[in-house]
């Protein structure tokens, strides 16, 4: 079913609003996170997902990182992945940045 999609929203937001605020950021589960797996479970339950290449971050501040299946098999397309999502994490860094 490759119809699904993974929600662009950000609702997990943890960066302060504006130059100076800051709030308290609470360690509950990420229900945008949560989403967005169980739409990658599904899909590669179904065949769709033949792949991952991925970094997570973790509640103590560090973050996990791997390469898997097709990405692993053909890294030249998965450097190609990687960029695009370098990309989309450079545009939202600018964005952060102007607003």
């Amino acid at each position: 079913m490759a119809s699904k999609t993974l929600n662009q929203k950000t609702t997990c937001e943890v960066r302060p609003k504006g130059p100076s605020t800051l709030r308290l950021v609470t360690h509950a589960p990420c229900g945008e996170t949560i989403e967005a797996l169980e739409t990658l479970l599904g899909l590669a339950k179904e065949g769709e997902v033949t792949g991952l290449a991925f970094g997570c971050t973790l509640r103590s501040g560090g973050f996990i990182s791997d390469v898997l299946g097709r990405c692993y098999a053909e890294p030249t397309f998965t450097r190609g992945v990687v960029a695009f999502l370098a990309d989309q994490v450079t545009t939202l860094q600018h964005e952060s940045h102007t607003s």
